[in-house]
């Protein structure tokens, strides 16, 4: 999950898209298949207030009641 999160805030930061909608498609112990969709960064339209700098591994849980999960980003 850590990787996948890190996947998705590189298209913030290093191809200027913001995540607009995750629609996720299969889960299991090992592998989450998701689609996302995306919008291009303008600044006339979206403003960022605190920027995270990477997905952590610090204090991470994930449960399986209901696939829920808490996660620390550096900011």
């Amino acid at each position: 999950m850590v990787k996948w999160l890190g996947e998705i805030l590189f298209f913030q930061t290093g191809r200027d898209l913001l995540i607009q909608c995750v629609e996720i498609l299969s889960i299991s112990e090992y592998e989450l298949g998701a689609k996302l969709r995306a919008d291009p960064w303008d600044p006339d339209r979206h403003s960022i207030k605190t920027e995270i700098k990477a997905v952590t591994y610090h204090q991470i849980q994930v449960g399986q009641n209901g696939w829920e999960a808490k996660i620390i980003f550096d900011v």
